[in-house]
């Protein structure tokens, strides 16, 4: 049984691998895809002009480092002479699943490193089974991005640590580049690798006795950070040296384009986000088999198993406590910083891999002691299957919507969800909204009074061009239909959906709810 288990996940991975990438290929683009792939075309050209700061309009992208974005930006002109323009969305969504699949190979490398190859099998398979990393995969250029950093950041520390005697530079060279990379995406980013850096630390002093090597790597390291984060930051280079401070202070009280989040039915002030937001998403909207998992696996290892009857490897038990430390660090500097979060988990996507790691424990214990266990071990493996078939049931019909999951915690009915949380919060329907208004209006739709809520004119804008063709933006007061979401107004604690009130000429629906909606105002 236990062979034929992890033959069938690693099916299942490949499976959902495709259909993530089949998801990538039919969302549309993101509420900020524009903005980072212009972020990255400006500062391509700067960087190609030999910094030319004069002739690019950089506007709020001064607060970007923008070498992330110069990369993928390089990857698209790469990509754009292989495939059509007229496949933009496609290429830019497949640069964002080719960035989230490498995160999800070193999560399985350095799964398989620290542990064993079932727990990295396990541990991919619930990682990419999470709706929000799956739906994220190739909508996102910049969390999964984040996430892909900080585990192959973790994997060259490892090997670093591995050869801290012989090869430390090579690892140390690699290391300092990831690290760069992934301030690059998130300028915060050290502070979540603390506690790791400093187990680092501290083995590397253990093992050496040498202040020396230690002093040397972490400014060998810094200096790599440092000049990755400015290379391509042209207000940097044009003396603006507080920017990095600023963007740190700016990293957690961010002030977006609406004032309000929601979360389970209840709105709050983004500036004020409630201490208890991570537990009611994580509670709403994780699969109730990924949390059944997950209280398993501390119930296992809090019995030291005796309840279970299995043997615990000490040295496991150690390695589960500094994932925990890695895993609980963030979430208690949140906790403490009270840093503005909304659009569910999106901004810490890469707490997901690590839960995935964690719930992994519980499900390996489970499979590797089926035969022998005792009806109640046996009863919750039974339980914890039937849950992931409730998944499946909600989850599939969802493509290439996966990311609105909501699971039966919070609604036994997905429509009844409607108005308990931004679903589509990065309006990638908007894309299948346009094409239906084609098909409902033709040529005519050109001429539609179109007013816009919810969105930004970029994303919306592209869709409008290429689909509708000549068209204009109209304010509410004089147009005659209103696009619109379940994303919030910005002054108003109502989302778009419910501030206008008319009939819904087509709209995108998943599950009897609604993403999106061409509405003709009354």
């Amino acid at each position: 049984m236990e062979k034929n288990f992890y033959k069938i996940s690693t099916l299942l991975i490949i499976f959902s691998l495709i259909l993530s990438f089949y998801s990538s290929l039919n969302n549309g683009l993101s509420i900020d895809e524009n903005f980072h792939h212009i972020n990255g075309e400006v500062r391509y050209h700067y960087l190609v002009n030999l910094g030319n700061f004069e002739k690019y309009d950089f506007n709020d992208n001064r607060f970007y480092p923008g070498l992330i974005d110069t990369l993928s930006f390089i990857l698209f002109k790469i990509l754009s002479f292989i495939i059509d323009l007229k496949y933009l969305v496609e290429i830019k969504h497949t640069i964002n699943f080719l960035y989230a699949s490498l995160g999800l190979l070193g999560l399985y490398l350095v799964n398989k490193k620290i542990f064993n190859k079932e727990i990295a099998i396990i541990s991919s398979l619930l990682t990419i089974l999470n709706p929000f990393f799956f739906g994220h995969m190739g909508i996102n250029p910049k969390d999964t991005v984040l996430f892909t950093f900080l585990i192959w950041t973790i994997f060259y520390l490892i090997k670093y640590l591995e050869n801290i005697n012989s090869k430390r530079f090579k690892y140390l060279i690699l290391l300092s580049i990831m690290v760069g990379l992934g301030s690059n995406t998130r300028i915060t980013f050290i502070s979540l690798l603390l506690p790791i850096f400093l187990y680092g630390i501290f083995y590397v002093w253990q093992n050496t006795k040498s202040l020396k090597i230690i002093i040397i790597d972490i400014f060998t390291l810094s200096l790599i950070t440092f000049i990755l984060i400015i290379i391509i930051w042209p207000h940097f280079h044009n003396g603006e040296y507080g920017l990095i401070f600023e963007n740190i202070k700016k990293s957690s009280n961010w002030l977006i384009s609406v004032k309000h989040g929601l979360i389970n039915g209840f709105f709050y002030e983004i500036q004020n986000t409630p201490r208890s937001y991570l537990f009611q998403v994580f509670v709403g909207r994780i699969p109730i088999f990924i949390i059944l998992l997950f209280f398993i696996s501390y119930l296992i290892l809090i019995t030291k198993l005796n309840f279970f009857k299995i043997n615990l490897d000490k040295n496991v038990f150690s390695k589960f406590l500094l994932l925990n430390i890695f895993f609980y660090w963030p979430i208690f500097i949140l906790f403490l910083s009270k840093i503005n979060l909304y659009d569910n988990l999106r901004l810490v996507l890469f707490l997901i891999p690590i839960l995935s790691t964690i719930s992994s424990f519980g499900l390996w214990y489970l499979i590797k002691n089926f035969i022998s266990a005792n009806f109640y071990y046996k009863a919750i493996l039974v339980i914890v299957l039937f849950c992931n078939i409730l998944f499946f049931i909600r989850f599939i019909p969802l493509t290439p919507y996966n990311y609105i999951y909501v699971n039966y915690i919070s609604s036994p009915k997905f429509g009844d969800s409607q108005d308990k949380f931004e679903h589509d919060y990065w309006l990638t329907s908007i894309g299948e909204l346009t094409y239906k208004i084609k098909d409902k209006f033709g040529i005519e739709s050109s001429n539609l009074k179109i007013a816009l809520c919810g969105g930004r004119a970029l994303t919306h804008g592209y869709y409008f061009a290429n689909v509708l063709k000549n068209y204009n933006i109209y304010n509410y007061k004089d147009a005659d239909y209103v696009i619109v979401s379940n994303r919030l107004l910005k002054f108003d604690k109502k989302t778009c959906n419910k501030k206008f009130d008319g009939n819904d000429i087509v709209s995108v629906k998943k599950l009897g709810l609604t993403l999106s909606a061409f509405r003709k105002i009354n």
